[in-house]
């Protein structure tokens, strides 16, 4: 599902004008446009298999083994990511509910769809946790530093030891939640790891004044950028997207291609000589 010049013109025109502010920590900066994981999901391929009249919309991989489905009629999980190996319930999932931003939902979706280096061992989120300055309270468990967003690992074997995200709207173990993420146990560690980076990246997110789902705790700084920067910034990570999603197939194509070595010469019998 190639995007057209007018589906970016569209994402172009809602988002030049607008005056954006640094938004932080990221946990409370509220969900975001969510065609920045769509958006990125379609540069890489993957294609609308359902009524784009209702309001479930699943995309589906050229492989047909990963679907996102984003339901806009849940109250619980607003982003579901799934993979089959066959049969109708999923490998794994992960599922992200409607203020989870959406940074850091493409962060995984963007490393889903982008082959990791053969041999190479995922990446420990718990270390990546502890580089951030996040307290890991226990081998299991870790928050933020602000107390409202808090990382298990859960000891759930029917789910093969699920990790589990959620941000409360104060700081309380009653409190409402304000979102929640859950990845399956058997969900690739890389993409847990990617979560777990783009979660406890100091950076700001950029997000207008009056974005929808900014956590009442969160910090707005004005910066000295507009809407145009950002719709720069989407347009470049896309064209990136791209190329390293067909760098990859091109490389796959070449290792699968059978390596046939030239027929080897034979001496030819020597030709009598001709009296």
């Amino acid at each position: 599902m190639p995007l057209s010049k007018g589906q970016l013109a569209s994402f172009a025109a809602e988002h030049d004008t607008k005056i954006l502010f640094d938004t932080s920590p990221r946990h409370l900066a509220g969900p975001g446009d969510g065609r920045h994981v769509t958006h990125g999901l379609a540069a890489a391929g993957w294609t609308l298999v359902s009524d784009p009249l209702n309001p479930l919309m699943v995309l589906r991989s050229d492989d047909v083994d990963r679907r996102l489905i984003l339901d806009g009629t849940s109250h619980l999980y607003y982003w579901s990511l799934q993979s089959h190996t066959g049969g109708e319930e999923p490998h794994w999932y992960a599922s992200f509910s409607y203020r989870t931003p959406v940074e850091i939902v493409a962060a995984v979706t963007d490393t889903l769809v982008t082959p990791p280096t053969e041999g190479a061992e995922d990446p420990d989120p718990w270390h990546t946790i502890r580089q951030a300055g996040w307290p890991v309270t226990s081998a299991r468990q870790a928050h933020s530093p602000d107390g409202l967003c808090q990382i298990s690992r859960l000891d759930d074997d029917m789910l093969a030891n699920p990790w589990y995200i959620e941000v409360r709207n104060y700081q309380h173990e009653h409190a409402p939640h304000w979102w929640r993420a859950v990845f399956h146990g058997n969900t690739p560690g890389r993409l847990v790891h990617a979560f777990a980076a783009a979660l406890t990246d100091s950076a700001p997110l950029l997000r207008s004044q009056f974005s929808d789902g900014v956590h009442h705790q969160a910090v707005q700084e004005p910066i000295r950028r507009n809407g145009q920067q950002l719709v720069e910034a989407h347009t470049s990570r896309l064209n990136e997207l791209r190329g390293q999603v067909r760098a990859a197939r091109r490389r796959a194509r070449a290792s699968a291609r059978p390596t046939t070595s030239p027929p080897s010469r034979t001496a030819s019998p020597a030709t009598p000589a001709h009296r």
